[in-house]
């Protein structure tokens, strides 16, 4: 402990290490985060592709066209059509965000490979299964225009 004129400690010098590790950690998966969601808005064509169509609009399609048998369900890139009714799934209702905030927070943590390894494989099957379902709720949510 260091000490300024008239008694006073510096209150820098009292910080600790734990608490410095935790200021370290934070910074680092900030910086990996805004990086990665850097990263996933300039490359809007490929996740378009990949991430809306293929993971949430065929799925959806195949699932409306056989619960829906008496009305027939069509299908674009970015879209659903039924008669009366066309679901648009637009970007940041992909629930993207959420899994690249869990994916860096995984990789910057602080334990052993093997722990992280066990804990993220464990997180990522539910983290899919979640994202898959909150990607159509938030989509009949955010993009669903009736006609």
């Amino acid at each position: 402990m260091s000490t300024i004129a008239c008694g006073k400690t510096d209150p820098a010098a009292e910080r600790s290490p734990a608490r410095n590790r935790l200021l370290r950690w934070l910074a680092l998966w900030l910086g990996l985060y805004v990086l990665s969601i850097l990263a996933y808005n300039a490359s809007y064509a490929f996740t378009r592709d990949v991430l809306i169509y293929h993971t949430q609009v065929r799925p959806a399609a195949w699932i409306a066209s056989h619960t829906l048998s008496d009305r027939p369900v069509w299908h674009d890139r970015t879209s659903l059509l039924t008669p009366g009714v066309q679901l648009e799934i637009r970007r940041g209702c992909d629930g993207m965000e959420a899994w690249l905030m869990l994916v860096t927070a995984l990789l910057v943590f602080p334990m052993s490979w093997r722990r992280r390894g066990r804990c993220g494989r464990g997180r990522a099957r539910r983290g899919l299964l979640t994202l898959r379902g909150r990607g159509w709720a938030n989509a009949a949510r955010c993009g669903r225009r009736l006609r």
